[in-house]
C-alpha cells in the first residue's frame, strides 16, 4: 500500500480511513456537522489528484484512490468504501436520512491519533490539503 511510504518513526500504518478522516476533520474545523453530497467530495478528491495545478503534491496520499471518469462526473470505489466504513464505524454520523449532513465526533481525539502515524511535514501537508479540498467543494468543484 502506498501509504505506507508516509509512516516514518512509528510502526502504524497510515490507512485510507485516516487520510480520509484527517481531511474531513480540517474541513470541518471548529464546525460541528458538514453539509455535502459525496459527488462533491469524490470531485474534490479527484482534482486534488489529477489538477497540473498541485503537480501530484498530495499524490502519496491520494495514490490508493483510483477513480472512474466515465460518467457524469469522477466516482472513486475506495472513497465510497471509505466514507461507509466511517459511518459503519460510527466515526462519522449521518445525520440526515439523504446522505447529505454528517458530523464528526471527538474529532481532537481521533486527530490526535491519526497524527501520531506521521510526521508532522506530512500533517501540514494534510492540513493543507483539506484547506484546497474545502475550497473546490465550496466552489461546486
Amino acid at each position: 500500500m502506498s501509504l505506507e511510504k508516509v509512516k516514518k518513526g512509528n510502526n502504524k500504518t497510515l490507512s485510507e480511513n485516516d487520510v480520509v478522516l484527517a481531511v474531513l476533520i480540517n474541513m470541518l474545523g471548529e464546525d460541528d456537522r458538514m453539509i455535502h453530497n459525496t459527488i462533491y467530495l469524490h470531485l474534490a478528491f479527484h482534482k486534488l489528484k489529477k489538477d497540473p495545478k498541485y503537480e501530484g503534491k498530495y499524490e502519496r496520499f491520494l495514490e490508493d484512490f483510483t477513480f472512474d471518469e466515465s460518467g457524469i462526473s469522477p466516482f472513486s470505489q475506495n472513497l465510497e468504501q471509505v466514507v461507509f466504513r466511517l459511518g459503519m464505524e460510527k466515526k462519522m454520523n449521518i445525520l440526515c436520512p439523504w446522505f447529505n449532513k454528517y458530523t464528526i465526533s471527538g474529532k481532537r481525539r481521533i486527530l490526535e491519533k491519526i497524527y501520531k502515524k506521521i510526521p508532522h511535514k506530512d500533517i501540514k501537508l494534510i492540513e493543507e490539503m483539506a484547506r484546497e479540498a474545502k475550497s473546490i467543494i465550496l466552489k461546486g468543484a
